[in-house]
């Protein structure tokens, strides 16, 4: 399928990038910054507030916060208006930013990560939106591009900002950085026009939906915790948990089919490439996340590696997944098949954590990043084609409708 045909003025291009593009880069920035940034810090966390066994809730509460957070901002955007929201996310972040920097407990500083990541999950997905607001659908493509390489970007520099930053001032300091960059995003926020939301006929808030969504998330993810120290006293606190992620996932599915303005578009999901890329980005965010809880943990203990050696360490993964995502976005323009470069990929790179699991103990420093390096690439396959089906078809619902002339096999 393609886009409509017409007139393609690359000073209008031009001109909406200075206009658009500086506002919605750095809250994008910081959002997938924040990610990472932790990652080279988390071993002198573990130093200074113990119970290194839970350091990994710190990175995924913002994960997890953030996943709950970007469908309620898109939600909401239409009816209270984008940049407002905007602004209220930056808000949050900037509180949350300043809790974690102050918190005295790994459980605080996982508390005020999740708060962080509802924040956070506004940026990215307003940034997104409001590049559809402003763009015409003609350009999108190039502006979205754009959004890509700040986030690759962004993911790249978070463990070495992470790194020196702790080295130098202390982990706290990565979180009081995030003051000066907050302060700037408001202002190139105020650039943006300002367009009041439009509440629909019919509309109201899925609060149901969105209790049921959080009802499914954290007891599953309790019940693995207590999986991953599994004694016989907590089987029956596992199971317990685990009926209420049950439960609550049917009526989520439930109350998403009947609710006029579901939070998240069940129907959708009946797409073959809809839920294959949900599934593909879900099994990559699970070992990424692995990744980056684990190796700055593992360099500190067995390789003896500083906060700012770590954080360069860790910058294979994030290149390598930049270039795979690179090259498979262009090899799947060129063919046409999107499912076929991530099904490789993610083959092999789980052969590649076999073999890094099996020799782990003896494997040097150099053939550890040479692994890292192959793995990411690897799994750089399915970021490009997790985000490029779900931009395909949130164009395509925004266009008008013209026969189609050049079919693409999803």
């Amino acid at each position: 399928m393609t886009l409509p045909s017409g007139s393609f003025d690359p000073s209008k291009t031009t001109s909406l990038f200075w206009a658009a593009f500086p506002s919605v880069m750095l809250p994008m920035f910081m959002a997938v910054q924040d990610q990472t940034i932790i990652a080279s810090a988390l071993p002198a966390i573990a130093g200074s507030l113990g119970e290194v066994e839970r350091v990994s809730w710190i990175v995924v509460s913002y994960l997890v916060a953030a996943t709950i957070a970007a469908p309620v901002y898109g939600y909401l955007g239409d009816v209270f208006g984008r940049r407002q929201l905007m602004f209220f996310a930056l808000g949050l972040f900037v509180i949350a930013s300043i809790l974690c920097a102050i918190a005295p407990s790994i459980p605080t500083l996982t508390a005020a990560r999740a708060l962080q990541g509802l924040g956070g999950g506004g940026l990215m997905s307003l940034s997104q939106a409001l590049i559809g607001e402003i763009v015409p659908p003609r350009q999108r493509g190039h502006f979205q591009g754009y959004l890509a390489t700040v986030a690759t970007t962004a993911a790249v520099a978070g463990p070495v900002f992470g790194g020196l930053l702790t080295e130098h001032f202390g982990w706290r300091s990565i979180f009081w950085f995030n003051m000066p960059l907050c302060a700037i995003a408001f202002a190139l926020v105020l650039r943006l026009p300002h367009r009041p939301g439009a509440r629909r006929a019919g509309f109201s808030f899925d609060a149901p939906g969105l209790f049921y969504f959080v009802a499914f998330i954290l007891p599953v993810l309790l019940a693995l915790e207590q999986a991953r120290q599994f004694n016989v006293g907590s089987v029956s606190l596992m199971a317990a948990l685990l009926a209420v992620g049950a439960t609550s996932f049917v009526l989520l599915l439930r109350r998403e089919k009947l609710a006029v303005s579901p939070l998240l578009p069940i129907d959708l999901f009946r797409q073959p490439a809809a839920w294959k890329a949900a599934a593909l980005a879900m099994c990559h965010g699970a070992a990424l996340t692995s990744l980056v809880a684990f190796l700055p943990i593992y360099f500190r203990v067995v390789h003896d590696a500083s906060a700012s050696e770590t954080g360069l360490m860790l910058l294979p993964i994030s290149i390598f997944i930049g270039v795979g995502s690179i090259l498979t976005g262009r090899m799947v323009s060129r063919t046409g098949r999107t499912m076929l470069f991530p099904t490789v990929g993610l083959v092999g790179s789980t052969m590649t954590f076999a073999f890094f699991a099996l020799t782990l103990d003896h494997m040097t420093t150099t053939a550890l990043l040479v692994i890292l390096s192959v793995a990411a690439l690897c799994m750089g396959t399915v970021m490009a084609v997790g985000g490029g089906i779900r931009f395909y078809r949130g164009v395509m619902a925004i266009l008008p409708k013209k026969k189609d002339t050049d079919q693409t096999r999803l």
